[in-house]
């Protein structure tokens, strides 16, 4: 299993004193009491590291050189060819601390923007991400006319919450007039995604330059060599733009031109029928069906179309898919949902008393509060006592749980965009 970086509070101290350490030696200050301080600090706190953290800080100070300019290599035997394969092999198995090991070694295969980028992708994955953002801040600087590399300094920006510079960095890419079409349609993907993911309500200005940004680049879209994935993500973000400032037909054709390109779009498919939802049920159930139907992973379509089925009497498919649902998502909630629709279906397909009642009360215990749920259980209770008469039992409504689960995360886009 793999052992994440910033697990204790011992090797997350180390850590932060280590990069503070590198900072001021890089900034000429070596003699200087901050450095003896951090020293000082550091000596405190290695008899509480193991054997095995210490290595990896050590692995850690050797790669911070590469930001001062002084990359420390070792020396190795393996040829270009052997080295290329073991990295290749290491990164295929998500083994990313082989993946530090090997690009520790001296070998021209790989050349230095590449080399911090895998360095950046190698902390990310193993729970450092401030350490990663600075690797793949050099990553950007070394290699400016790759996009990607930008890209995910924005994303590991904004998921440090430093918002603001986040939003800085897409938009000054965005004003950049040497963006093509497809990396507008990133950049403002990357504004809308920093925006939305740290703000409780969206500014709208920076939705509007969204907007303005992509409307012109997906019209002229048929003229360009636009891959499908960034046409997508365009759509997908004006659609969310369009929802988020209250104009459901604009968003609504936004999900349907996604269509256009792909009908089988599992995001699109349930962006677009949360919205059919509201005003026509069926064509929004058709639309959540499609997106099973093409394996989606998100627990959405499932909800809507296991409602649809418990409404319309079609009690099998009902328990089929809460079965599905409980195995995707532990949101307390949607569960208490769940479980009430379950305990419906299997009271109208004869399922023992006992049973409906258990599962009644499962959903009554994760809602406690809730009335709808405590009446289904004492309905049922009644029942398992011989003493009640079986009434119209209304499912849970959709609306008691948060559904913003729903939304895809454009990441998912750029990183099929970066390898189009």
């Amino acid at each position: 299993m793999r052992t994440r970086f910033n697990d204790r509070t011992a090797y997350a101290r180390y850590e932060s004193l280590l990069k503070d350490l590198h900072s001021l030696v890089a900034s000429g200050q070596n003699d200087t009491p901050e450095v003896e301080t951090i020293h000082n600090q550091m000596d405190e706190l290695e008899p509480y590291l193991s054997q095995r953290e210490i290595e990896r800080l050590n692995g850690l100070s050797s790669d911070l050189y590469m930001l001062q300019g002084q990359e420390i290599l070792e020396a190795t035997n393996l040829t270009s060819k052997q080295f290329t394969e073991a990295l290749n092999d290491a990164h295929k198995r998500n083994d990313w601390e082989q993946v530090l090991r090997l690009l520790r070694m001296n070998n021209s295969s790989v050349p230095k923007a590449a080399r911090a980028y895998l360095r950046a992708r190698a902390y990310d994955e193993l729970g450092s991400l401030e350490t990663a953002l600075l690797f793949m801040e050099l990553a950007a600087a070394m290699k400016p006319e790759n996009k990607n590399y930008e890209n995910f300094v924005i994303i590991y920006l904004s998921r440090l919450n430093q918002l603001d510079k986040a939003l800085s960095r897409a938009e000054k890419h965005i004003q950049d007039g040497n963006n093509s079409s497809s990396g507008l349609i990133q950049y403002a993907a990357l504004l809308f995604m920093a925006m939305e993911t740290h703000k409780e309500k969206p500014d709208e200005g920076y939705i509007h330059k969204a907007i303005d940004v992509l409307v012109p680049t997906l019209r002229r879209a048929s003229q360009e060599n636009i891959s499908k994935p960034e046409l997508l993500l365009g759509y997908l973000t004006l659609g969310s733009c369009y929802e988020d400032l209250d104009d459901k037909p604009a968003a609504l054709q936004a999900y349907s031109d996604a269509l256009q390109i792909d009908p089988d779009d599992i995001a699109a498919l349930t962006l677009r029928g949360i919205l059919l939802a509201q005003s026509d049920w069926e064509k929004a159930v058709k639309d959540f069906e499609r997106a099973i139907a093409n394996h989606d992973i998100s627990v959405t379509p499932y909800f809507y179309v296991a409602y649809a089925s418990l409404r319309k009497g079609d009690y099998r498919r009902c328990v089929e898919l809460c079965r599905k649902i409980q195995s995707m998502t532990s949101d307390p909630d949607a569960l208490a949902a769940v479980w009430q629709w379950l305990a419906i279906s299997q009271y109208h397909l004869d399922v023992p008393i006992t049973i409906v009642v258990q599962n009644a009360q499962s959903a009554s215990d994760l809602d406690p509060v809730n009335p709808h749920l405590q009446q289904t259980l004492t309905l049922f209770q009644s029942l398992q006592e011989s003493v009640g008469t079986l009434q119209d039992v209304q499912p849970q409504p959709l609306d008691i749980f948060s559904l913003s689960m729903a939304h895809p995360d454009p990441r998912n886009y750029l990183y099929l965009s970066a390898a189009a």
